[in-house]
């Protein structure tokens, strides 16, 4: 048995001592230029952010992705803006893109989306004791413009009285 014990340890340190040896067989490939072509990655950059909720997320990278020039209604010829609108459970945005596919206008509304800890921390700040009844989170989105206005209207109650805040992103009240 002590043997046996002994033989296995044995073949353990062999194998980890093979482990460390370095072995160079590697090919050197040249790999093709890979070129990321995204009209909306600027969209995507401007909308979201590391409070962003996931399903919030999921949607609006949905609306980065969709291409209008395989839509049935699109014609090259058609100067006017295609306004198409996304819609899952409690949850719209209203974009309008040009006849290339780039986004210029976002209307975006998402009801019961986790919030923020720094709306929770605002909110139990501010207002201890009262409860989340309601919650709405806004995104207006101009390619124009460089800042995104992002608003969660919250409604909370506490004894029977209720009332209507807007918070941002980062807890302020406004």
């Amino acid at each position: 048995m002590k043997k046996s014990l002994i033989c296995l340890a044995l073949i353990g340190f062999i194998n980890f001592s093979f482990s460390q040896i370095h072995q160079n067989n590697f090919d050197n490939y040249q790999l093709a230029t890979v070129v990321i072509n995204s009209p909306n990655y600027s969209y995507l950059q401007k909308v979201q952010d590391i409070n962003t909720p996931v399903r919030v997320k999921k949607l609006e990278n949905e609306v980065a992705r969709y291409d209008i020039k395989t839509d049935p209604i699109y014609d090259l010829g058609f100067e006017e803006n295609y306004k198409v609108i996304f819609e899952e459970t409690k949850s719209k945005i209203v974009v309008t893109y040009d006849k290339h596919g780039s986004i210029l206008t976002s209307f975006e509304k998402f009801e019961d989306v986790r919030l923020p800890k720094e709306v929770y921390a605002s909110i139990a700040n501010n207002y201890p004791g009262w409860a989340i009844v309601n919650d709405t989170y806004l995104v207006k989105y101009y390619q124009d413009k460089e800042k995104v206005h992002k608003i969660y209207k919250i409604e909370i109650a506490k004894d029977g009285t209720s009332k209507n805040l807007r918070i941002n992103a980062n807890g302020l009240l406004k």
